[in-house]
């Protein structure tokens, strides 16, 4: 499998305890589940003669899959979060952690990001920057007193910046959101001066052909997404957020 822009480097670990630390409680190292290998960052400043390196970009933490197919593949379609409820889920997870300055929509900065053409063959498939076709985005969610602006990729975000989706050689057409939250990231650190930079997928329900598609199945989505945020969290304090 080809990515946009394949700069991160994930490592599986144990699963999470289920519960996450306040603002107050700094959690040891190792908390994580997911680690970015070596950090990403977007600038870099002189202090006293040492290189701060901002801002940092989180890994992006796997909780569900973000890939989901329609046509004769797919025995039910799949199910999806609306770019509000992902947002607002994400939100609440922030306030119950201790970030109750979390703000949404027209409050946050804005980035740029190029669009892209996914192919996807029976051999496999290919993603395509297309330069010089940009969509200016932006955050879903931003915290100024902590310093962290946030985006979280949906569907919504695959129709407007990916062209040509679909399968090539058989009848169906598919999103891969997981990936394309890949080459969000890196847009993303790009275009903000904040200290901390956050991308989550919206994750798109079971993976099986006969899935459910009713309110078991957005409950387990939501769920995940709230995974990915918790994971989040401790890794905002192991980074001194």
């Amino acid at each position: 499998m080809t990515r946009p822009e394949d700069t991160l480097t994930l490592q599986a670990a144990p699963p999470p305890e289920p519960a996450y630390p306040t603002r107050t409680q700094r959690p040891g190292r190792g908390a994580s589940s997911l680690r970015i290998a070596a950090g990403t960052a977007g600038a870099s400043t002189l202090l006293g003669g040492c290189a701060l390196l901002w801002p940092l970009l989180a890994p992006i933490f796997e909780h569900g899959r973000g890939n989901v197919a329609f046509g004769c593949i797919a025995v039910s379609p799949p199910v999806f979060l609306s770019e509000e409820d992902a947002a607002e889920i994400v939100r609440q997870e922030l306030v119950a952690a201790g970030y109750e300055a979390v703000e949404t929509g027209s409050s946050c900065t804005t980035f740029s990001v190029n669009r892209l053409k996914h192919k996807q063959t029976i051999s496999g498939e290919d993603w395509e920057v297309l330069e010089g076709a940009v969509v200016t985005d932006r955050f879903d969610l931003c915290d100024r007193d902590a310093s962290f602006t946030l985006e979280v990729v949906t569907n919504n975000d695959y129709e407007r910046l990916v062209t040509e989706p679909g399968f090539t050689g058989f009848s169906g057409w598919g999103y891969d959101i997981r990936d394309l939250a890949d080459h969000v990231a890196l847009a993303a650190v790009a275009g903000t001066r904040s200290r901390y930079v956050g991308v989550f997928y919206a994750p798109t329900g079971p993976d099986d052909w006969n899935r459910d598609t009713g309110e078991a199945a957005v409950a387990e989505i939501e769920e995940l997404l709230r995974a990915q945020v918790r994971d989040f969290v401790v890794w905002l304090h192991d980074n001194g957020g």
